[in-house]
């Protein structure tokens, strides 16, 4: 056992837990940086509707419940069907939650800012970081496995 995954055996239950969000936050960032500052997705956010948006978003869940069943943001190696829908739930719920509030951040949705609008550009903006997310643990932990 490495002294890694030592100290791992050692936090509580919640210490996991935060590790294991910050880990899905830092891969979620990765991947989502660099669209938060692109127009054109902002534009394309303000011109949908409400429909479209949710749309979107249930498509995003497929490929993120494909990545959490493979490779995922918790360390966990044994991930059943059960457990990968929840962490997909959690994993873009995360997604939706931080890139609402760097919009925020970034003064690019604000009070002002119609529902419909306001919707759309959190969720255009949400689906690569749900997909970094996805990742999470292959990047920033090297994956499920220890050979990996």
């Amino acid at each position: 056992m490495s002294r890694a995954s030592s100290a791992e055996d050692d936090r509580s239950p919640w210490g996991q837990e935060m590790v294991d969000i910050v880990r899905a936050l830092s891969g979620g960032l990765l991947f989502g940086v660099p669209l938060l500052y692109t127009f054109e997705v902002w534009w394309t956010g303000s011109r949908t509707d409400p429909g479209e948006a949710l749309a979107v978003l249930a498509i995003t869940a497929v490929p993120v419940l494909v990545l959490n069943r493979t490779a995922g943001f918790r360390t966990t190696r044994d991930v059943r069907w059960r457990d990968a829908l929840m962490d997909t739930a959690e994993a873009i719920a995360l997604g939706v939650a931080s890139v609402t509030v760097v919009l925020f951040i970034l003064d690019e949705i604000n009070g002002r800012t119609p529902l419909g609008e306001a919707l759309g550009k959190i969720v255009y903006e949400a689906l690569p970081f749900c997909i970094g997310i996805g990742v999470a643990a292959h990047i920033l932990r090297g994956g499920r496995d220890e050979s990996d």
